[in-house]
């Protein structure tokens, strides 16, 4: 850490730059207004379906501090990482808090737009072939040209930032490098793995953003540091909530019903989650003249309830003609199968081919709410508005298109993959068994398959009875069986069990809360096996009500 005088440079640094000559002084002016009219103002969509208009905001007024928690390395992961992260959230709350560390907004955005920043995201070379450093750099920064020579003369200046590894199609070999000169033309992955092992504008500072899964694929050790965000405290979630709200009395209901379901609040730790769960709810306050109790109970209580609302809202919103139910049907039905597609293959990213494959239109309003477009054309990319929402439509179109064959090889897929990819896919599944929960959407895309369910249901009954491979993955079942609502069903796959065992399975507060659901379902169990489970104070409060009825807890 700096001190003294070295202290008052660095501020200074960080307050006014490296010192340039005239010209380049213009362009790093230039440069820093461009990537200031760019992304000072956060531009947050309205809800899709709706015609609020978009807000527009300081960083600062709607985010706030993120727990960052440094990591030697990334392992393959045998959980989605939404879940899986989530128990690393909890597990770091019970350590001392010293050990974490904040992002600030303001500080983060500072520090980010300095004027040597060069912000990239990986997704917009996925079709480039072989560019130099450049090139690269020109194309989406042209006025930088006259002075590009100059500013490679100082690397210790320049701040590369690369935006979503994850979502980039490009092979990166950290571990070997070639590229030394920035005119040379190369394929994009040799060129940031060039950076990165400094062979090439050695001095340069490199920042890389990727989801867990990704860099578990890859060597990190080349990195300096590794971390991971993981993302709200406790006291931030309500923070984000009067902030998004803007209103006292509707974020304290919305944080209060939240706070009461263990499975919406436990993942409210992800803001992009927590997004839309306050979109869902605002959507439901905004449909009622007041806030009932009886309004109030209606609300989703199960992540796949979540985002059928979510969709639900969408169609009822959006003004459809009298073929309405139809076009939406079709637009859910193509735009599920691309989604499925997806899961299985671990597409993110979609282009214009994927598009024409699954015959998806996006030149209407309410594709537009599902997926969004990055890009300029004729390279332009398509993503789904949020990863689970592309889980959940690859759930939902078994329902909406059912095809048996269809549904028991995305089964059979599902159940054999080994990095939890399709984890929250098959919960949604489970989640639309229940005909309640279906019934929601029925109004807008018809009748959903009422056979679909059956099949799930028998492909529940089928795994649990089978001996479970891996620590966790009675649990994972258990997760299933919570988001079906079918307290029968619990009872006929585990209700004639006395013992239920998960020894050295570390269990996180939504991991027993799912449990409690579970044990209050099946009053037989008489033996419970927690041994080595590490279970945070949370848990247990959360795990109490259901061991009435057991006789004998280990």
């Amino acid at each position: 850490m700096a001190t003294g005088k070295h202290l008052v440079e660095q501020i200074l640094l960080d307050e006014h730059g490296h010192s340039l000559d005239p010209d380049l002084e213009a362009i790093r002016r230039e440069h820093k207004q461009h990537l200031l009219k760019k992304t000072q103002n956060l531009v947050e969509h309205s809800p899709p379906g709706t015609t609020l208009k978009p807000q527009e905001f300081f960083i600062n007024e709607r985010y706030v501090s993120l727990i960052v928690v440094s990591t030697d390395e990334f392992r393959q992961r045998p959980q989605n990482e939404l879940i899986q992260t989530g128990i690393k959230h909890e597990k770091c709350l019970k350590e001392t808090k010293t050990r974490l560390e904040h992002i600030f907004p303001n500080k983060l955005f500072r520090w980010s737009h300095q004027s040597q920043s060069v912000p990239h995201a990986f997704r917009d070379f996925n079709r480039l072939g072989e560019v130099s450093l450049e090139d690269m750099i020109l194309h989406q920064y042209p006025y930088l040209e006259s002075q590009i020579g100059n500013i490679f003369e100082d690397p210790e200046g320049l701040l590369f930032i690369f935006d979503g590894l994850d979502e980039s199609v490009h092979q990166m070999y950290f571990r070997s490098s070639k590229l030394s000169n920035h005119k040379v033309k190369e394929c994009f992955g040799e060129i940031v793995a060039s950076l990165v092992r400094q062979s090439l504008l050695k001095g340069c500072s490199i920042l890389i953003t990727s989801r867990p899964t990704r860099l578990a694929s890859i060597d990190t050790g080349v990195f300096q540091r590794i971390t991971e965000i993981m993302g709200f405290f406790h006291r931030d979630r309500l923070i984000y909530f009067k902030n998004y709200f803007g209103n006292k009395e509707l974020s304290e209901k919305a944080f209060q019903y939240v706070q009461e379901n263990d499975t919406l609040y436990t993942f409210c730790y992800i803001p992009s989650y927590c997004w839309i769960i306050c979109t869902v709810l605002s959507m439901c306050f905004r449909a009622q003249l007041t806030i009932t109790d009886q309004m109030m109970t209606s609300l989703p209580k199960t992540v796949t309830q979540l985002f059928v609302t979510f969709v639900a809202n969408i169609l009822a919103n959006h003004h459809q003609n009298k073929d309405g139910v139809h076009t939406a049907q079709e637009l859910l039905t193509s735009i599920g199968w691309m989604a499925e597609y997806g899961v299985m293959n671990h597409i993110i990213v979609f282009d214009r081919h994927h598009l024409d494959s699954f015959c998806v239109r996006n030149d209407n309003y309410l594709s537009s709410c599902f997926i969004l477009e990055s890009g300029r054309p004729p390279e332009v990319d398509y993503i789904f508005l949020h990863l689970t929402l592309q889980e959940f439509f690859a759930a939902l179109v078994h329902f909406i298109d059912y095809f048996p064959d269809k549904l028991q090889k995305s089964l059979n897929e599902a159940e054999s993959s080994k990095d939890g990819r399709a984890e929250i896919f098959l919960q949604f599944l489970c989640g639309l068994s229940d005909s309640s929960t279906r019934s929601m959407l029925k109004s807008h895309v018809g009748e959903l398959s009422t056979q679909a369910a059956r099949d799930v249901v028998t492909w529940i009954q089928g795994k649990i009875a089978k001996p479970q491979e891996g620590k966790r993955a009675l649990l994972n079942m258990c997760y299933c069986l919570k988001e079906s609502r079918n307290k029968p069903l619990v009872l006929q796959c585990i209700g004639s069990r006395k013992t239920f065992e998960l020894y050295n399975v570390p269990l996180s507060p939504i991991d027993c809360s799912v449990l409690s659901f579970i044990l209050e379902s099946c009053e037989k169990i008489e033996k419970l096996s927690l041994k080595k489970c590490r279970i945070p104070a949370e848990g247990v409060r959360k795990l109490l009500p259901a061991l009435r009825s057991i006789k004998i807890l280990r």
